[in-house]
């Protein structure tokens, strides 16, 4: 699929800490003429990535995470030109009582904004949150 990128967010404090990558997929939001004119004239568009300035992991119960050991929790957003996260909803979670601790937490994150020729761009992004423990 042409225009969707996939970046990994390293989700470490410290290089001594132990946690998992999160999955970052992003594509460029469009109006509805611009989508139009990107399906006349098919160019490879080259968008810098979006890259996390301020990030912090939810407090999640360790218990509940051992139960969904592994599973995946998918959160949809769009991130503005300025980098922050509207619209969050959970497409995909094991059990509801992830969702909130997650989307409060994602509320505060605040990313360098991609880039298209210079300029900020929105995105619409999809999160993978891997359910593993945290050391």
């Amino acid at each position: 699929m042409r225009g969707v990128y996939t970046v990994y967010l390293d989700m470490r404090g410290t290089t001594a800490e132990h946690a998992p990558s999160w999955t970052l997929q992003y594509a460029r939001l469009r109006s509805a003429a611009e989508v139009v004119a990107a399906a006349d004239n098919p160019v490879q568009e080259g968008l810098t990535p979006p890259f996390p300035l301020t990030k912090e992991l939810p407090k999640l119960n360790s218990e509940l995470i051992r139960t969904y050991l592994r599973n995946v929790i998918v959160v949809y957003a769009v991130m503005d030109t300025q980098g922050k996260l509207q619209r969050l909803s959970v497409r995909q979670s094991p059990d509801a009582r992830f969702n909130a601790p997650i989307l409060a937490t994602l509320t505060h994150w605040i990313f360098q904004p991609a880039q298209l020729n210079g300029q900020p761009v929105g995105l619409k992004v999809l999160i993978g949150i891997p359910l593993l423990p945290y050391e």
